[in-house]
């Protein structure tokens, strides 16, 4: 794991048991924290908190920890899940954390008390997922927890209540989630190198895929990278732009998928995606957003009405579709996502 900190312009890393911080600005290593986890396991989850000043692990026995960020101590503990933390997830406003492991339970926790973190919610049991729980989302404006599994469903679950509102059924397993704050938006990364564009509550095509784009892994020594356009197009202008290509590269070879691993929003347009293979890229949803005419979210108050609690596929068919509350369901090319860099 590694989480940048914008207050104090350094880059937290974790490996084995050990964090370690480095100087964001010319990459000195700063300071190094052994043997933190007191069960003796591996760390397999790593988030700050609001002012940057703490950071909080999950390992692999479940137990959950805070440690000040610049002197290592421990500080408290929140009650553990029965297996390993997969993802941790930061409530800013709230002060609260949000953990899901592979033992199914996904708890929101307040880490305020100065003692031990105390459990506030978790959310509905009977409606968890079937498998192994491997990324989650927390939108506060819109009350919002969204988790994906190994069962291959991605479950959107109203953070205040507890229930679970949505869920999203796919043909491969979920690697990642990510809000697309301040918009009713979610994107959700497959296992096999897909990348699906959702409304969630506050949108008009609420639980409905919009658009969805396929993620591609760059060749060596190629620089046209993942790109949603056409193949040959792209190797022609790599020929042009080049006299070092010693050979062509197949339609085929550009085209290979790459699953997503992680994913980070700029809270703007930019969707930053890292892949299996080690590559970065930024995408730009500017135009995405402009034809969806996405409008931000306010908060969703407590007492608004919720929705029935509904299952969706992310391959229903015509008559599935039509159930849907929704007088018109958008279907966008995924041209409309545009390749910056990477």
């Amino acid at each position: 794991s590694a989480i940048y900190n914008d207050v104090l312009s350094s880059i937290i890393t974790a490996h084995g048991r050990s964090v370690k911080i480095w100087n964001a600005l010319i990459g000195k290593l700063e300071k190094a924290f052994f043997d933190l986890t007191v069960n003796g396991s591996d760390i397999t989850a790593v988030v700050l908190d609001n002012r940057k000043r703490k950071f909080i692990l999950g390992d692999h026995l479940g137990d959950i920890q805070i440690h000040n960020y610049q002197s290592g101590a421990l500080m408290k503990v929140f009650d553990p899940h029965a297996s390993q933390i997969t993802s941790l997830k930061y409530i800013d406003e709230l002060k609260y954390v949000v953990s899901v492991s592979w033992d199914g339970a996904i708890v929101v926790h307040d880490e305020d008390p100065p003692d031990h973190g105390v459990v506030v919610r978790t959310m509905d049991v009977a409606n968890t997922h079937r498998g192994d729980i491997s990324c989650a989302a927390a939108s506060y404006n819109l009350t919002l927890i969204a988790t994906g599994a190994a069962d291959k469903t991605v479950r959107v679950w109203d953070s205040e209540t507890g229930k679970i509102e949505a869920k999203l059924e796919f043909e491969h397993e979920i690697n990642e989630i990510v809000f697309l704050h301040p918009y009713p938006l979610i994107v959700v990364a497959d296992s096999a190198g897909i990348v699906w564009l959702y409304g969630v509550r506050g949108s008009k095509f609420k639980y409905h895929c919009a658009l969805h784009f396929c993620h591609f892994y760059k060749h060596e020594d190629e620089n046209d990278y993942m790109s949603s356009g056409n193949a040959a197009t792209l190797l022609q202008a790599k020929q042009t732009v080049s006299s070092k290509v010693v050979r062509r590269f197949s339609v085929e070879e550009h085209r290979t998928l790459t699953p997503v691993l992680c994913m980070d929003w700029d809270n703007t347009s930019k969707l930053y995606t890292g892949g299996d293979r080690g590559q970065v890229a930024c995408w730009d949803f500017s135009e995405v957003i402009k034809e969806l005419n996405a409008q931000p979210a306010g908060y969703a108050k407590q007492g608004m009405e919720k929705s029935n609690q509904r299952t969706v596929s992310a391959f229903s068919d015509s008559n599935t579709r039509k159930n849907v509350e929704n007088a018109h369901l958008p279907s966008l090319s995924e041209k409309l996502v545009q390749f910056d860099w990477s």
